[in-house]
């Protein structure tokens, strides 16, 4: 309450450098996130309310962004409600949203990507025994997903990662349509309850292919990269445009350096597979240790999210695969956990548990997806999905005093939840 912890040290204190114009010290990471920090400290002043206030609200902002994409997905409020919910009472949203670093920004503008991306695909499907014009409405939402694109990765590079599964949709969709306007392919449409199988009329469809090729470069390169360049603006008093691009290109190469040739060790580092399971909970705050009370703060999951997310996860792949559950919302789905979660296969430097942040949304959506499909074979197991969300809530609440630094009782911490012993949350 009177100090920067973990990360904080670093974002809290450049969005300081950055509001009245001193030397920046850390440059780990594009600056859009700590100008976001910055504007919190220019209304409330450089205390931990002000620093902080941005990030509580984009983490409140989660939750309904998370609502109205899974209204899309599933059609109907209820699994909305229940998506919305999971994100809510998971661990992680909460404890970092409480401090001032840049992965929840981050986070919130990944999936309003992806959201209006699957409302692209979603445009630019058939309905009425049609193809709808992909330049009719459409591109508005290719747009605001290369709009949202733009501001993620200016935030952290872990956007550019969401660039690639953005980029596997918006060709899977262009070409998907190309076919359906060469009449290749027939397509489901609905009439009323029914479905039906109509085979579109042939059309070229050359001129839409090349526009919308067009403006993907317009939206996903030249706005994006504008973007990022304007966030650069706060930083620094720069002499012309010539200079502010020389500043934006070195600062590149250093943040590249940096991130390449990190050699570091920490206690509480966890290799990508240990994510989802939980192995090591990453520890970032503690305070006074010495009495029966502790003050901690905790960055992991909700294990009735996590766990029951990998079998999740499992039964969409496994359903994908087997072509009963083909439609757009899982590819969607799909992709966007595949590209926030397999780079990190890859990367070799120190990484932490909460690097699976941005996965956490889609891990949610593959979830809603396994209880409606339940629910649907068997409309009486709802009893069942009731309990799972009671069990969310009651470990949310049981957890709460460590992902806040509430005061609360060693005993209990050591006998509720320590439940391994690599889940240290005191000394």
């Amino acid at each position: 309450m009177n100090s920067t912890y973990f990360d904080e040290i670093y974002h809290a204190r450049t969005a300081y450098e950055y509001l009245y114009k001193l030397p920046v010290y850390e440059t780990t990471h594009p600056p859009l996130g700590k100008v976001i920090i910055e504007a919190g400290i220019a209304i409330f002043g450089m205390t931990p309310f002000g620093w902080r206030v941005m990030g509580a609200l984009f983490g409140a902002f989660i939750p309904a962004i998370v609502y109205i994409f899974a209204y899309r997905l599933f059609g109907q409020r209820r699994y909305a409600l229940i998506a919305a919910a999971l994100m809510t009472f998971d661990f992680m949203r909460v404890a970092q949203g409480r401090m001032a670093t840049v992965d929840t920004f981050a986070v919130l503008f990944i999936i309003l990507m992806y959201y209006y991306m699957f409302r692209y695909w979603q445009h630019c499907s058939v309905s009425d025994g049609r193809v709808d014009g992909m330049f009719k409405g459409g591109n508005v939402y290719l747009g605001l997903s290369g709009l949202f694109f733009g501001l993620g990765t200016a935030v952290k590079w872990i956007s550019i990662y969401a660039g690639a599964g953005l980029a596997v949709i918006f060709f899977v969709t262009i070409v998907r349509r190309y076919l359906l306007r060469q009449g290749k392919t027939t397509v489901p449409v609905k009439e009323g309850r029914k479905q039906k199988t109509v085979q579109p009329a042939p059309d070229a469809g050359h001129a839409a292919t090349i526009e919308a090729m067009l403006c993907a470069t317009l939206f996903f390169i030249l706005v994006p990269a504008i973007i990022y360049c304007v966030s650069y603006l706060p930083t620094a008093n720069y002499n012309g445009v010539a200079e502010m691009l020389s500043s934006v290109k070195q600062s590149q190469i250093d943040m590249y350096d940096y991130h390449k040739n990190l050699v570091a060790t920490h206690p509480f580092s966890s290799n990508w597979y240990e994510w989802p399971i939980m192995k090591r909970p990453l520890w970032i705050y503690t305070g006074d240790q010495s009495g029966p009370q502790i003050q901690s703060i905790v960055s992991m999951g909700n294990p009735a999210v996590w766990w029951m997310g990998i079998a999740a996860v499992a039964a969409v792949i496994a359903a994908a695969i087997a072509g009963r559950r083909t439609g757009g919302g899982v590819f969607i789905v799909l992709t966007g956990l595949c590209a926030q979660y397999l780079p990190w296969v890859l990367v070799p430097r120190l990484t932490f548990i909460y690097h699976f942040y941005a996965s956490v949304p889609f891990v949610i959506f593959c979830i809603t997806y396994a209880i409606k499909w339940l629910e649907q074979w068997r409309g009486t197991m709802r009893w069942l999905t009731y309990t799972y969300l009671s069990v969310t809530v009651t470990l949310f609440i049981a957890f709460y005093p460590i992902l806040t630094g509430i005061p609360v009782s060693k005993a209990y911490v050591r006998a509720a939840l320590r439940w391994f012993d690599s889940w240290i949350f005191y000394s």
